[in-house]
């Protein structure tokens, strides 16, 4: 086959793939013992890049960490970039994860802040729950044998059950439906989901604000992308300039996997009051 038949063959699949499924995947890499690596890309309505991770909850190396509590210092937690938390807790990944104010002072690491719904780490209740319907209502709840649960509230929950949690809003899935309406607003994104058997956790980021790269994705658009992925319940987390995916370079430091666009949109990691992370053994 010569390279210019090839070539139109490749046109040919690519056109196909964009006008049956709306989005390009690739396949998943395994990075880390039970932590696996995708990316996917879309261009309609608009270009959205696409960074996630599944994490298989059987993995028996496992272990879940969130933003522990800063004790008697001011408000909830020590405010970290994503990178500083994974370095600081010597994870293997991490992500953003609740929503937490002041939002404004993002720039200095150990800056504090208080988080916004509901957020557990190690037993530990770090932050407490809110109203059905406020900012962090809506819940990812892990328990000690990794059994992952998300809940449109969090007031009605057995603490006894809960060992991690984080909080976000709203709801993107719930039994495999789209519970958000279609929108037209693009921001980046963080977005977590759990698998139909309950096996695997999907962790999404959709890099924004940034013409020609990506653009960022709607509520409705998010949900898509974390059903295509195999997503059957999902939240939204904070997203916008806090939007950060790492994993460990297996030494002191850490790559960031998708494209931070920071405090308006200037790029960088913004210093966020809520992560979650994972250790793999």
């Amino acid at each position: 086959m010569t390279k210019k038949l090839i070539l139109i063959v490749e046109l040919v699949v690519c056109s196909f793939a964009f006008a049956n499924e709306k989005f390009t995947i690739s396949d998943w890499t395994e990075i880390y013992k039970g932590v696996y690596h995708s990316t996917g890309h879309c261009n309609q309505p608009r270009l959205e890049v696409a960074n996630v991770l599944r994490i298989d909850l059987n993995e028996p190396g496992i272990r879940f960490f969130t933003t522990p509590s800063n004790g008697d210092e001011p408000l909830e937690v020590t405010g970290r970039t994503t990178v500083n938390f994974l370095k600081e807790h010597k994870l293997q990944i991490a992500v953003n994860a609740g929503f937490f104010k002041p939002w404004d002072k993002c720039c200095i690491d150990g800056e504090p802040k208080d988080i916004r719904g509901l957020a557990v780490s190690k037993g530990v209740v770090v932050s407490p729950p809110v109203g059905y319907g406020e900012v962090g209502s809506a819940v990812l709840l892990i328990d000690r044998a990794n059994k992952v649960k998300i809940s449109d509230s969090n007031e009605l929950i057995n603490m006894n059950d809960v060992y991690n949690a984080v909080s976000g809003i709203p709801i993107l899935l719930s039994k495999g439906e789209i519970k958000v309406k279609e929108d037209r607003k693009p921001e980046p994104r963080t977005a977590a989901g759990v698998s139909k058997n309950g096996r695997y956790l999907y962790f999404i980021i959709i890099d924004g604000r940034q013409p020609g790269y990506s653009e960022g994705a709607s509520h409705y658009e998010t949900a898509e992308w974390l059903k295509a992925y195999g997503a059957y319940d999902a939240l939204n987390l904070d997203g916008g300039g806090s939007a950060a995916m790492v994993r460990s370079d297996e030494g002191n430091g850490a790559i960031i996997l998708n494209r931070p666009s920071g405090y308006k949109g200037e790029g960088g990691e913004r210093v966020v009051g809520n992560n979650i992370g994972v250790y793999s053994e």
